[in-house]
């Protein structure tokens, strides 16, 4: 048995999204049909993800407030003895693929976590990993499209529901650094593709499970804002027979930890499918939320709130 499932996150979706997400799980299967691991089998399909650019992780990352660009991954596999191992970089800065520093972590095992500085650069440079280019057009897009949404609030008082805790008087100064209520949306019109943070969860022949993740955050975030993906229980969680991710609101799934919900549900036999739904429904109505979920007997949940994830999964005995 052999199966792998992804997602390109719940902003939405589209043809070039859903594509990618194809082409990069098939990527991963093609790789566990050579029995690989399940660690083998999950991150090269995020670094092709990372590396596309069609995506907020890796080279299509978002930029944050102060227009830095910080990116958080983690890698976790099943081992002998049903012991879990688990890397995280939070972040991290200056490299395209961070889920390939997140991966250096894990096999280096002398940390779980790090975050963005020289440690980060050196295993990039020990590893070839290339820099990050700086932000792409669906970067640009993405930061465009947010300035928008920020002065139309600003202009019809709806602050508190865009920016909720950003001051109004610190908002006002930012947008007057970024040119007040100027600006050209044509690239946000124009090339914009619906997508966020990725995530892919494989099975291999020997029954081990495995799952990677990245995401570039929200934009215009704080510069040391952290989400869930870094850690278990939250973003991410994983056992010897089932793997879960998390994908949405970072905040909110950190405080009802969503993934530890989902998992819990299916240790406890609910088929991982209905287990993604309920955790779905874990949060307020239109909460723009998803999981993914793979058991090592190859059953697999995928539930995005309102269809607006890019999904794919390949499952083969």
């Amino acid at each position: 048995m052999r199966a792998i499932v992804g997602h390109g996150g719940v902003v939405g979706t589209s043809r070039e999204a859903q594509e990618g997400c194809q082409t990069a799980l098939g990527i991963g299967m093609e790789l566990l049909r050579q029995d690989v691991v399940a660690l083998e089998g999950v991150v090269p399909p995020v670094v092709w993800m990372e590396g596309s650019c069609r995506y907020n992780a890796g080279g299509g990352s978002v930029m944050r407030r102060d227009r830095s660009i910080r990116m958080d991954a983690t890698v976790a596999m099943t081992t002998a003895g049903s012991r879990v191992a688990v890397a995280t970089v939070i972040g991290a800065q200056g490299v395209l693929y961070p889920i390939l520093v997140a991966r250096a972590v894990l096999e280096e095992g002398r940390h779980v976590s790090l975050t963005g500085g020289e440690d980060v650069l050196r295993i990039a440079q020990e590893r070839g990993i290339p820099p990050h280019p700086g932000p792409s057009q669906f970067a640009l897009a993405r930061w465009q499209q947010m300035l928008d949404k920020l002065r139309t609030a600003r202009r019809e008082g709806r602050l508190a529901e865009i920016a909720p805790g950003w001051p109004p008087e610190e908002i006002d100064e930012f947008l007057r650094k970024e040119g007040g209520d100027n600006g050209d949306f044509s690239i946000a019109s124009t090339q914009y593709t619906p997508s966020d943070t990725v995530g892919v969860i494989a099975l291999d022949s020997k029954g081990g499970l495995a799952l990677a993740a990245s995401t570039g955050g929200i934009g215009l975030m704080d510069p040391t804002r952290v989400g869930d993906v870094p850690f278990r229980g939250q973003g991410f969680e994983i056992g010897a027979d089932v793997a879960v991710l998390a994908t949405g609101p970072g905040e909110q799934i950190m405080q009802e930890k969503g993934s530890a919900q989902v998992y819990d549900l299916v240790v406890k036999g609910l088929h991982p499918q209905q287990a993604c739904e309920h955790g779905v429904l874990l949060f307020p109505r239109g909460t723009r939320v998803g999981f993914i979920a793979l058991t090592s007997s190859g059953l697999v949940g995928v539930a995005p709130c309102r269809d607006l994830m890019p999904s794919y999964s390949i499952v083969e005995q």
